[in-house]
């Protein structure tokens, strides 16, 4: 176990090095000048370094759990020799005048390294902060201060939660109030023909994402059931409002709307596209990409990879930090996008991951969404724990849904990306088989991957499909995701 002394060490150590680097670039920086972009990064940076060195005193510290302070104490002994290195690559520019242009581009190459390295630890950094407790994660929002990227994560985990706890006291008329303000207007939905999975449609000279609310039958056919379901959805928009889809790489929901094309799918989920994003194509269609010699595409560096498998646990994290389940992890539910005008595109780098497919979506210990394969046949099943698949007498499914369900379906995923290819191409494997049985053959092909991805990703895979199997369960405190997360984070920070 990490000491509480060893993580404001390291804290501080980190700080001072960066606060030194700042000055001594700054002593040398022209007046008349305009400062580096790359100086005015850093700067930024070590300011917030500067508010999380004042926010974790002692007591906040010996206050977190073990997996927060082990995550501190990573990360800031990954920063700390590399602000020390970048400092004395540094010395060698100390000169009696003013750094000329020539001069700042050669600190400028010196800076970057250290600069990518801040930007990418505060990044991973934020996973930790938001799941800190309410009064904490207060006292955090007030040293950092709004100008910080690291507050819009925090206040808007911040808000889903209050929002989820504001569900608790609604009565059904203020529910009712809350659905008439995201339900577009009437004969909105009918436009549309209802289509399995996501779907863009462009609107207003905009481009949208609509994904489809399904209700069994019976449920659709009993207007009870379908205003409660509308009103579960109206609850489920409201949070998802709130997302910040870059930090949390998941779609934002602005709107709801009710349609008559089809009896069982009678509700549509609207999200936003990314800002400063590309219009995004789903992970499960990079998975099929072929040239135009019917071979796989694979341009892309081993680090993406594990780039990507992080991206996608960070997702689940914050659905799952709120108390909630999504029920629909699965690669056609990954939406992958380039930033707009970036250099960093696909089939080189594969962009960021912002994850979808909430409309199975509920509190965990929320009244049942249904059955998440009903519409998916055994593509979809291939992501399903065995457990999910036991039935009794009435045709439902015995065992409720839980969190570790979400993360088996991760590690179906880790899969597909570890062979860059869909499983549903292995049909002898996964078609016409048990439950069991299929997660037999995920194992085993995870086993394969040991070559091409490595142990720590083929271990990391395997716990994910073994959470529930006995010895195999996790049997630490804490989100379950939390410790897969970590985990892909070491894994992605080795390989970069």
């Amino acid at each position: 176990m990490v000491s509480s002394f060893a993580v404001l060490g390291a804290v501080s150590a980190s700080w001072g090095f960066a606060k030194d680097i700042v000055s001594f670039c700054k002593r040398y920086h022209d007046a008349k000048a305009e400062i580096p972009a790359i100086l005015l990064r850093f700067e930024n940076d070590t300011t917030l370094l500067g508010c999380l060195n004042k926010f974790l005193t002692e007591d906040v510290v010996e206050n977190l759990d073990d997996e927060s302070v082990d995550h501190f104490q990573r990360v800031f002994s990954y920063l700390l020799p590399i602000l020390q290195s970048t400092q004395t690559q540094l010395w060698k520019y100390k000169s009696s005048s003013k750094w000329d242009r020539t001069k700042w581009i050669a600190v400028g190459e010196d800076l970057k390294s250290a600069e990518h390295a801040l930007y990418e630890w505060v990044d991973r950094l934020q996973k930790c902060l938001v799941l800190l407790p309410n009064p904490t994660k207060d006292q955090l929002l007030t040293y950092v201060g709004e100008s910080s990227s690291l507050v819009g994560t925090a206040m808007a985990h911040q808000k889903m939660e209050e929002t989820i706890l504001k569900f608790q006291k609604l009565g059904h008329p203020e529910s009712k109030d809350l659905t008439e303000r995201l339900r577009l207007q009437e004969g909105f939905g009918n436009r549309f023909e209802p289509w399995s999975g996501g779907q863009l449609i462009a609107m207003s000279s905009k481009t949208y994402l609509v994904e489809w609310k399904r209700l069994p039958a019976s449920d659709a056919s009993n207007k009870t059931m379908r205003d409660e379901a509308e009103e579960e959805i109206g609850k489920l928009v409201s949070v998802l409002s709130a997302i910040n889809a870059a930090k949390m790489f998941s779609m934002r929901a602005i709107k709801y709307f009710v349609s008559q094309a089809e009896p069982t799918v009678p509700f549509g989920i609207v999200y936003e596209l990314p800002a400063q994003f590309d219009a995004p194509v789903q992970l499960s269609q990079l998975l099929s990409m072929t040239d135009d010699g019917g071979n796989r595409i694979l341009k892309h560096s081993l680090d993406q990879r594990f780039e990507l498998a992080r991206q996608i646990a960070s997702a689940i994290l914050f659905i799952h930090s709120i108390g909630w389940v999504h029920k629909g992890i699965q690669t056609s539910n990954i939406w992958i996008a380039n930033r707009q005008f970036s250099t960093f595109t696909y089939p080189l780098y594969l962009g960021t991951a912002f994850l979808a497919g909430f409309d199975y979506t509920r509190r965990e210990a929320g009244r049942s969404t249904g059955d998440e394969t009903v519409s998916g046949g055994w593509h979809r099943q291939i992501y399903q724990h065995p457990e999910r698949t036991q039935e009794d007498s009435e045709g439902q499914v015995v065992t409720d849904f839980v969190p570790e369900h979400d993360i088996y379906a991760l590690g179906v995923i880790l899969i597909e990306i570890g062979r860059w290819k869909p499983l549903h191409t292995y049909k002898h494997l996964f078609d016409q088989v048990s439950a069991l049985e299929r997660k037999r053959n995920l194992e085993a092909m995870t086993d394969g991957l040991k070559i091409t991805m490595g142990k720590r990703y083929v271990d990391i895979a395997l716990r994910c499909l073994r959470i529930l199997d006995g010895a195999h369960a996790s049997t630490r405190g804490g989100p379950s995701i939390r410790h897969i997360l970590f985990d892909l984070e070491d894994l992605a920070t080795a390989t970069a």
